[in-house]
């Protein structure tokens, strides 16, 4: 953002302050590899406070202008009801679509305090207003989420209002940012998907449509740090979540970059940093320098707070993964009919921390439990008893849900348990499973809705003798009271992996035969027997496809309905559609000699397949030198 746009938006006061203060900013030391990181410039921009007050609510009646103050009346008075909102009359803004004659199911409420906003975010998300419609809320901040939402009003992420009403509150500092310079994208007047390839020591971030006949159009390609002779970045870049922040990798740490010509933003101090984890709302950023546990580095693991670039806490890290690997013995306990593959052996999986979606958690797996931890304080809350636990893992979206999985015992059955934490409140089991003659060699696979709609689980049911074994999954629907679950049990198969729709209510379950051979795709589909919350419902099987002997990786489009597979040994691509009545439909096949990256765009439009190898790979093999 341009300063003096920038000062138009400050108060008299604010510029007399901001005149008293005012100094020449020092310039920060580049992160190259040979160089140290200085401390952030002690200048920074206030926080975007224009809209602290006013809530997005969506999925509201569609009204004529006839019927619109008698729905602007309940809407209020619904709101007056909620505690914390206070007594004033908010101000509601309804727009008429002028071609449909008719509101669009969409009110802009803006309240007296800020405060009053956080709390109708919290409590009208998800709210019943009559029998048919079931309100989203938004902050205004994140539009960005209101534009992806479906005409029910779901959106593919979860309601973060209460944290950023939080920030709003307290005033806090940005690092020299607003919010308004990371989102120009959004204004994009071609909606065009941005792009971030690395290739030999480039990095070029383009635009892309399918109209523009000359691909992709370059935006940024580090052509100012090429300028002063310097890098870009050393290794990797990676997108934050919600493609705020470009991040490239350095030896003394990470920098963030975002705006239309991607300035710099934050600069986060940690040498040699092999991998970061955000928060889903980009608040927090954890990094890790690529140490293990034996080496008892006790700020192996750094955390920041990306509202002032600040460190707020160093850790090692954990001990275990939050899935614990698989056993493999020299002889596999179970033969014959649903007998699982054997894991490869060599390369273990990384133990890391794990965000919940709020971000207002993160949590690492125990021998005997789980550790909790929360957010600002990033202070342990508590820990969560589990003897014998191999498996953890957070709910992706909308409810701070934790899924742990304890094997079978000699005095106790295997158990899956979901647990939940409310408005910071400790964490209670709000399910739990027993499960007799159940596989041990491996933890239960966990396989969350992408919108948190649902969650299944997959394991191995053995028989008496214990030779034998079939599949299972378990379903649970977590929308609804108590969480009601229905289980299905696949004959003489073997389960690769289960891919629930984006936005929707049907999985496909991709499977073989026992001796790996005849893969298939099943689509199930949970289907409700009744419009009552918690009724009985059923999952059944509505399509079938069959693939080549070679193919069984599967990736929904991210809005759903659309798929493709693919085959890494042979490169063939089959592109199809499960349409609403369950039919499959193939719409094209192509092929890409060795892919081994496929990746949709967030709109859904576009899909990328590529050959990646490390820039330290040998010729010989794709192993990391």
């Amino acid at each position: 953002m341009e300063q003096t746009s920038l000062l138009d938006q400050l108060s008299d006061e604010q510029k007399k302050r901001l005149e008293d203060l005012k100094c020449e900013p020092n310039d920060l030391e580049e992160c190259l590899s040979d160089a140290d990181l200085e401390e952030f410039d002690d200048g920074q921009i206030p926080r975007d406070e224009a809209f602290q007050s006013t809530i997005i609510i969506t999925n509201l009646p569609k009204v004529e202008e006839r019927k619109l103050d008698k729905l602007k009346h309940v809407l209020a008075k619904t709101i007056r009801k909620v505690d914390g909102c206070g007594e004033e009359e908010p101000d509601i803004y309804m727009p008429i679509n002028e071609e449909e004659g008719h509101t669009d199911g969409v009110a802009v409420v803006t309240f007296a305090k800020a405060s009053h906003a956080a709390e109708a975010l919290k409590v009208l998300d998800h709210y019943h207003f009559g029998k048919a419609n079931v309100l989203r809320t938004f902050a205004i901040d994140h539009r960005d989420e209101v534009l992806a939402c479906n005409d029910d009003g779901t959106m593919p992420e979860e309601d973060e209002g209460e944290e950023s009403a939080d920030h709003f509150q307290h005033g806090r500092l940005m690092a020299g940012y607003t919010l308004k310079d990371t989102r120009d994208w959004m204004s994009d007047k071609e909606w065009r998907e941005m792009l971030a390839i690395r290739y030999e020591k480039q990095t070029e971030v383009s635009w892309y449509t399918h109209l523009d006949k000359r691909g992709p159009v370059i935006q940024y390609d580090g052509a100012r740090e090429r300028a002063q002779r310097k890098v870009w970045t050393d290794s990797n870049v990676a997108w934050s979540p919600r493609g705020t922040f470009l991040v490239t990798f350095h030896a003394p740490g990470v920098n963030l970059w975002g705006g239309e010509n991607f300035e710099k933003k934050i600069q986060c101090e940690h040498a040699r940093v092999r991998r970061v984890m955000f928060t889903n709302n980009e608040r927090y950023l954890m990094t890790w320098n690529g140490t293990n546990p034996s080496h008892a580095d006790l700020a192996a693991v750094r955390i920041f707070d990306l509202f002032t670039g600040e460190c707020k806490r160093t850790m090692p890290l954990p001990e275990l993964a939050a899935v614990a690997d698989p056993i493999v013995p020299a002889e596999p306990a179970v033969s014959g009919p649903g007998a699982p593959v054997a894991a490869p052996r060599g390369r273990r999986t990384i133990p890391m921390y794990m965000w919940s979606p709020s971000g207002d958690y993160f949590a690492k797996r125990l021998d005997n439990g789980v550790m909790i931890y929360e957010t600002p304080s990033m202070e342990m809350k508590e820990v969560l008893k589990y003897p014998g636990i191999t498996a953890i893992s957070w709910c992706p979206a909308k409810r701070d849900i934790l899924a742990v999985w304890v094997p079978e015992s000699a005095n106790s059955p295997a158990r899956f348990a979901l647990l939940e934490s409310k408005k910071k409140s400790p964490f209670k089991e709000i399910v739990a499973k027993n499960a007799f003659q159940i596989d041990n060699s491996r933890p239960a696979d966990i396989y969350w809705h992408p919108q948190g709609d649902y969650v299944a689980t997959n394991v191995l049911r053995v028989s008496k003798s214990g030779k034998t074994g079939n599949p299972l999954l378990e379903i649970f629907r977590l929308n609804e009271k108590s969480c009601p679950a229905e289980k299905i049990e696949l004959k003489n198969r073997a389960v690769k992996a289960v891919h629930w729709e984006p936005h929707g209510n049907r999985l496909a379950v991709v499977n073989t035969s026992t001796e790996g051979r005849d893969p298939k795709i099943w689509f199930y589909e949970v289907k409700t027997t009744s419009t009552i919350v918690g009724a009985p419902a059923t999952v059944e099987k509505v399509a079938e496809y069959s693939m080549t002997n070679y193919m069984h990786l599967f990736k929904w489009d991210t809005f759903g309905k659309y798929w493709v597979m693919w085959s890494e040994s042979s490169g063939e691509i089959v592109f199809g559609c499960l349409t609403p009545e369950n039919k499959v439909d193939i719409h094209n096949t192509d092929e890409h000699f060795m892919l081994n990256h496929v990746a949709w765009d967030p709109s859904g439009r576009y899909l990328l397949t590529a050959v990646t190898q490390n820039i330290f790979e040998s010729a010989a093999g794709r192993g990391a030198v």
